[in-house]
């Protein structure tokens, strides 16, 4: 019985290395398609517009409402961060 056992975990543990693989193949997949920046078309207009330039939330806006929400938020370092118990 434990020679069994034996073969049953090394397959198990074959089994987990090719999931891993999988996943990490995947990943890597999907991350060498996505853009990582904006790019321009042939008239040179960037397909992204940028909302967050690290200074200024203004190209922002809270869910259903035409302003930011900036009593729950602030800008620090160059970055947005919450304001615990601050405006939702």
């Amino acid at each position: 019985m434990e020679f069994y056992e034996f073969l049953q975990k090394q397959r198990i543990m074959k089994t987990n290395q090719c999931i891993c693989a999988a996943g990490a193949l995947l990943a890597w997949i999907v991350s060498a398609e996505s853009p990582t920046g904006p790019r321009a078309d042939s008239s040179g207009n960037a397909e992204w517009e940028v909302l967050f330039d690290g200074n200024s939330a203004d190209q922002f806006r809270a869910f259903r409402r035409d302003s930011f929400p900036s009593g729950g938020w602030k800008i620090e370092n160059g970055q947005l961060r919450t304001i615990p118990g601050g405006e939702e």
